[in-house]
């Protein structure tokens, strides 16, 4: 029988009737160890968690160090970019072409 017609048949029976000392020990028992089993599923659930959370941040510590070596490069190609731009702005501005400027920066 599905679980949601025997749902609807204990329902209906406690309608019909209280439940006696013995039966809610019984139903209280349960409840408890499903209350205790879906803690303890949770604790277990958040410990893979702290593990997966801790090999991706590992893992991106290392993948951080790796490129480590070129970030240096990286800066120092932008900066050599960077003051071309300026010097190549500011020649434009000097000498007195200032569409031809703006065209460039709009490049």
């Amino acid at each position: 029988m599905p679980l949601f017609w025997r749902s609807l048949i204990s329902q209906q029976r406690l309608k019909n009737e209280e439940l006696t000392n013995e039966e809610w020990a019984v139903a209280s028992t349960a409840i408890d160890e499903a209350i205790h089993a879906l803690v303890d599923f949770r604790k277990q659930e958040g410990a893979a968690l702290q593990h997966k959370f801790n090999e991706k941040i590992n893992n991106i510590e290392a993948l951080l160090a790796s490129i480590e070596p070129y970030e240096k490069s990286r800066v120092e190609k932008y900066d050599r970019i960077s003051l071309k731009v300026l010097n190549k702005f500011q020649v434009l501005t000097t000498t007195k072409k200032p569409l031809r400027a703006r065209a460039y920066l709009l490049y």
